[in-house]
This record gives C-alpha cells, structure tokens and sequence, in this order.
C-alpha cells in the first residue's frame, strides 16, 4: 500500500500551494511531488517549476542522490505510473511526477494517499 504524509507545504504568490511528500511503498522511503504539464511544453507553469524546485531542495537536504521525472498522461495511467515507478526506484530517491492535465494530477494525489494536501 502507498502512504504519503506532507513533508512540507509551500505558499505561492497567487494564494495557492504546492506540497513535497514522504512517500512509503513496499518498505521504501520516497520524496514525491507533482506538477500540471507536458514534456513538450518549452516552460512549465510557475506552479509546476515551484514544486519541481521544492522537491529537489528537500532532497538535497535529505542527501538523495537521484531524481526521476515521471510524465502521467491519463488519470487511468496515474496509479500504474505509481506502483511501476516506485517499484523500480531505490529506497531514499526522489520522484517527480508531470501530469497531462489537473485532472490527472487529482487522481495521482488520491493514489498517493497524500494526507494533508
């Protein structure tokens, strides 16, 4: 089962917030967060940028060595972009997922089991 609990929570400027998680799947710890965009895109929203850069500072300070960037598509891809990803990852390794759209960023949260986004 996936459990993630929020690491930490930031403000943004336009009154939104973007989350960094501590994510635990099969024994191992992972740093998660997520983002609305696509690989194509030349540049990523602010949203999505800040969240990317939250993760890595987290990480760093934590001394994770890697950082995957995972691209979800689909809301019906989200939960089985999780469990492969995560699987595949090392214990103590920090993940990044890029959603196609809000919709399938929701989904990928309830699969995290992220609780208090």
């Amino acid at each position: 089962m996936i459990s993630s609990i929020v690491l930490e929570k930031y403000s943004l400027c336009d009154g939104g917030n973007v989350c960094v998680w501590r994510t635990t799947f099969k024994g191992k710890v992972f740093y998660t967060a997520c983002g609305v965009g696509t690989p194509a895109m030349g540049a990523l929203s602010e949203r999505t940028t800040a969240a990317k850069r939250a993760l890595q500072g987290k990480a760093d300070q934590a001394g994770m060595q890697h950082q995957h960037d995972v691209f979800v598509r689909t809301r019906y891809a989200a939960g089985i972009s999780i469990h492969s990803t995560l699987t595949e990852a090392y214990h103590h390794e920090a993940v990044f997922f890029l959603c196609a759209d809000p919709a399938v960023e929701l989904e990928l949260i309830a699969f995290l089991n992220a609780v208090g986004s």
